[in-house]
């Protein structure tokens, strides 16, 4: 019985010890995917920004549109 409880005993440790590896690995995760996002933004948004007239015309675009697709923050 007493081997019974202490092999419990370890088990348990050892899911915790993954849980603990599984959540920092979640978190570098999504601060990857973040960091990600925010640098296709910027490269995307400041593209956009250098369009002229006749390009944003050409892809149904007003320069409204862009103006307000520029004020959003990096990470939306």
């Amino acid at each position: 019985m007493a081997l019974l409880v202490s092999t419990q005993k370890k088990f348990d440790l050892t899911q915790v010890n993954c849980l603990k590896e599984n959540r920092l690995e979640n978190l570098v995760s999504r601060f990857s995917k973040l960091i990600d996002k925010v640098h296709h933004n910027w490269r995307t948004r400041n593209q956009l920004g250098r369009l002229n007239q006749a390009a944003l015309k050409d892809i149904g675009l007003s320069q409204t549109d862009v103006a307000n697709e520029l004020e959003k923050p990096l990470w939306k």
